[in-house]
């Protein structure tokens, strides 16, 4: 999971999940009605929505078998999948898991690790290389989004197990085939998947003691009650409700899937899922290259400036299979960022009104970086456009074949 707190409120205010909660007390109709107002004022809204009542049965969808990137959604069948391994046998609930950041990709087997910059906890990375127990690894895969330790447990019970144990539980359409930041899977369109009514689906049968044994279930329920990101359906709730719940987000999606216990009513399942199409409106994800180097090299010391430098130019090329590129050296495309790594950092978003018709979209600038050159000429300068403009957009292998095929 992502962490960056003032995309995830802007996108989740402008979409739906605290809204539902507040109109439960409509029922049936009324409530599908008030639903569909509220997603047709958010222009290029996706959303999928599942309510149910555990008690009467009662049930308010809307598109809720339409399939969403499951970003880190797809964490709760892996859960499930290890409580089930460990009640078999073939795992040990405190086994000490030897933590490594280096996983395969589902394409070919080739190695690939996570980023602290795009995990919600970076605590993790400081324990590379030490064994932490795998309940651990469960803990903090769920309550903080840990990607590492999410990569490291699915590595333990297997991502086609989850899958298939998902789907044995009634999640018809649900799809767990990897790991998280596995780019050559991402770019073969291998991506984990879900629906609302999936995800309902799952968290109906840990809260009915369906998923696992009574116990496994009872232990998932706590952890998923220990979230530590409440922003979107506990935020529509009254104080004192228990939410036990998993986000996810990635840029321009948002879902959350929650078991609601309000006081004095029957616990019902809501699940909201959504993508905000046009998502410069929503997500100014650009400043990812100072944000590293700012935030995670240079104040939590979570990397050295060489490998943050390599991570935003040689890795990244390499992935894209872009030749000439990401090095300096002779031959090379003369692509530089000249930058003070003492003053190097990301500003807050903010909106600018630069599109047509006046639309607005995020933007987000920058400090410490002096110059941007392109093919050898300077096209930023000290925060300012030079009007130089030598690029071009350059084509990888992927697209060169896909073209070929078409």
């Amino acid at each position: 999971m992502r962490l960056q707190s003032h995309c995830a409120r802007a996108f989740g205010a402008a979409l739906l999940v605290p809204f539902i909660t507040s109109t439960l007390p409509a029922q049936g109709d009324s409530l599908r009605t008030h639903l569909e107002q509220r997603i047709a004022a958010t222009p290029g809204a996706v959303v999928g929505v599942y309510y149910k009542s555990l008690k009467t049965g009662e049930l308010v969808t809307i598109a809720a078998d339409s399939s969403f990137h499951a970003a880190s959604t797809m964490k709760v069948p892996v859960m499930i999948e290890f409580f089930r391994q460990v009640e078999r046998g073939g795992l040990l609930e405190q086994q000490p898991v030897l933590l490594v950041n280096q996983f395969a990709s589902i394409v070919d087997g080739s190695p690939f690790s996570v980023a602290p910059i795009d995990d919600s906890d970076s605590t993790m990375y400081l324990r590379i290389g030490t064994r932490v127990p795998a309940r651990e690894l469960v803990e903090r895969m769920i309550v903080r989004s840990s990607n590492l330790a999410t990569n490291a447990v699915i590595a333990l019970v297997g991502a086609e197990h989850a899958d298939s144990t998902a789907h044995a539980l009634g999640a018809q359409h649900i799809r767990v085939l990897r790991g998280v930041e596995d780019g050559k899977a991402f770019q073969k369109g291998l991506n984990n998947t879900t629906t609302a009514r999936d995800l309902g689906v799952l968290l109906e049968a840990i809260e009915q003691r369906r998923a696992a044994s009574a116990r496994s279930c009872s232990e998932m329920l706590a952890i998923l009650g220990r979230q530590e990101f409440n922003d979107e359906i506990p935020a529509g709730l009254p104080p004192d409700t228990r939410v036990a719940h998993k986000t996810g987000q990635i840029t321009g999606v948002l879902h959350d899937a929650a078991i609601v216990y309000l006081p004095g009513r029957s616990p019902y399942v809501l699940v909201g899922t959504s993508d905000a199409g046009a998502h410069v409106q929503f997500g100014a994800d650009f400043g990812y290259g100072t944000i590293l180097l700012g935030l995670w090299v240079r104040e939590r010391q979570v990397m050295s400036l060489e490998q943050a430098i390599h991570k935003l130019t040689f890795h990244v090329a390499s992935i894209f299979g872009l030749e000439g590129r990401g090095l300096l050296r002779p031959g090379y495309a003369a692509d530089l960022t000249i930058f003070d790594p003492k003053t190097v950092g990301a500003h807050e978003p903010e909106w600018a009104n630069d599109y047509p018709a006046a639309s607005k979209r995020l933007i987000q600038k920058s400090s410490g970086l002096h110059y941007t050159i392109v093919n050898g000429r300077v096209i930023h300068e000290d925060g300012r456009m030079t009007g130089d403009l030598p690029g071009q957009v350059i084509r990888g292998p992927l697209y060169r074949e896909q073209k070929a095929a078409a």
